[in-house]
């Protein structure tokens, strides 16, 4: 399924908000709606654009020269000076120039690049990955075509195939490491994700597409997720699944519905709706197809 093909905005699709049940808080009627932040959220009917209450009360109208909420506008160098931040270079008698990420786990340990470019995201790709710690040590050699932060104890690693620009490992299979370097899951994955709420999601099967989207699966395959074990909690039966829960819930697409499971791997609101956000402040934003709403 390519979720880009999906018209998040247009006539056939109204949005409300739903609780944690699944029931709508706030009945679909708006073209357009973000999620709640600080009590308030940002919806369109048409052109007009309002920010609404957790009630579904229109707070204020925006007009056309008026910023959305909370929106600042930001130096388009400084912005890049902060997408390149999370990297730092590092000369290493054995390895040379090691590039260095500058996110620490709670194992210590911090993921770097041997070989690799520097990309327009803050790290790298390409050459190979290990870890190091915080002297800059290497803890666990680099030997991995892929890595990713720890999170839980775990942290997803990929053996064999070549890394793209995009840090896509086309060919090879991910796995899970521990903080010692052993496989907790053996390298059998087409694509693994960073724990949350001690679940990951995971790719099984499939190839890789010939482009790339940012709500869109660069590869075909089923997602599931597996557990701290590194067995499969949840079997491999969605299009799309999203790598973080919030607030307990996690976003999947089963043939082409949104719904939500929870940290336990079971549906807590079954897919049903076209389009959906990750839940905040207690509210999700969901779309619906308009005749729905007018049965």
């Amino acid at each position: 399924m390519s979720t880009s093909k999906i018209d998040k905005k247009g006539p056939n699709l109204k949005w409300g908000y739903i609780t944690r049940s699944g029931e709508f808080a706030i009945p679909p009627r708006f073209d357009e709606a973000e999620s709640f932040s600080n009590g308030q959220a940002y919806v369109s009917i048409g052109d007009a654009q309002y920010v609404i209450d957790r009630t579904g009360q229109v707070i204020k109208q925006l007009h056309p020269e008026e910023p959305e909420p909370d929106y600042e506008e930001i130096p388009w160098e400084e912005s890049w000076a902060a997408v390149r931040a999370p990297r730092r270079h590092v000369l290493d008698p054995k390895w040379k120039l090691v590039i260095v990420s500058r996110v620490v786990s709670a194992e210590g340990l911090v993921r770097a690049n041997v070989g690799g470019k520097p990309d327009d995201f803050g790290l790298a790709w390409g050459g190979r990955w290990g870890y190091v710690d915080q002297n800059n040590r290497f803890v666990i050699e680099p030997v991995f075509t892929g890595a990713l932060d720890f999170s839980d104890g775990l942290a997803a690693v990929a053996v064999g195939g070549k890394q793209d620009e995009m840090g896509c490992v086309r060919g090879g299979k991910w796995g899970y490491i521990n903080a010692e370097g052993k496989f907790v899951a053996e390298p059998q994955f087409s694509r693994a994700c960073t724990f949350s709420e001690g679940l990951a999601a995971v790719i099984v099967g499939g190839r890789f597409k010939k482009y790339w989207h940012w709500h869109d699966t660069s590869q075909t395959g089923t997602w599931g997720f597996v557990d701290r074990t590194g067995k499969l909690a949840v079997a491999p039966q969605f299009e799309w699944v999203d790598n973080e829960f919030h607030e307990g819930l996690v976003r999947v697409v089963l043939g082409g519905k949104y719904g939500y499971l929870d940290n336990t791997g079971n549906y807590a609101i079954k897919p049903q709706f076209a389009w959906a956000w990750r839940f905040s402040e207690g509210l999700a934003a969901v779309a619906v197809e308009a005749v729905e709403v007018s049965q």
